[in-house]
């Protein structure tokens, strides 16, 4: 679940192997190339020792998202 606002959106994963803590120092700006490719709900880029993160926009996701109706 995450929550921007008043919204909250629930998200659903294939996978998770683990969850960490990052940083605000340790994200960057995605490169140009990536971000053409990802749209807008590419937030940043980190790396933590061999791999890289990608970091999702979260606000984009739930302003995107349409709401249900009840």
């Amino acid at each position: 679940m995450v929550q921007h606002g008043p919204r909250r959106v629930g998200l659903l994963a294939d996978e998770a192997k683990e969850f960490v803590t990052i940083a605000d120092a340790s994200i960057h700006p995605p490169s140009e190339a990536i971000v053409n490719l990802s749209g807008s709900y590419l937030n940043g880029v980190a790396t933590l020792g061999e791999r890289v993160v990608l970091i999702l926009d979260v606000r984009e996701v739930v302003e995107s998202t349409p709401i249900a109706a009840a």
